[in-house]
């Protein structure tokens, strides 16, 4: 095979879309750490639900609820949900194998949740924007 191809194949290779999505994923994350964005979204999640009973389980459902729209993967959410959420539950004596089911089911569930909502937003959100 003559090293033309061999060069070219390689670089074909390096042209896959999926693999670009993995820095941009960490480099949306790191953006969003160092702007405060996700600390308010905890804050803001533990104010809608933290009173309730199981606080950081159902903080961890809003999140995941917020977070769904923002990364658009559930094992982005799943691991930015435990490695926020997981030493706080610990303190609070979750046990560690619920600590790993509740992000990892909730990433997976946000998918089927959030397409079913934006078709009631699209109806609701221009009368609301009209009066």
């Amino acid at each position: 095979m003559p090293t033309t191809v061999a060069i070219q194949k390689m670089v074909t290779a390096l042209e896959n879309f999926p693999l670009l999505a993995v820095p941009f994923f960490n480099l949306a994350g790191n953006l969003m750490n160092e702007a405060g964005i996700t600390e308010r979204l905890v804050r803001y999640s533990r104010l809608l639900t933290g009173w309730l009973a199981g606080g950081l389980a159902q903080v961890s459902i809003v999140l995941s609820m917020l977070m769904g729209g923002i990364s658009g993967s559930a094992v982005a959410d799943a691991s930015m949900e435990a490695r926020l959420l997981g030493p706080s539950m610990r303190e609070q004596g979750y046990s560690p194998p619920f600590i790993a089911a509740v992000p990892s089911f909730l990433a997976v569930v946000v998918f089927f949740v959030l397409p079913l909502a934006f078709p009631w937003l699209s109806l609701a959100l221009p009368k609301a924007i009209m009066g």
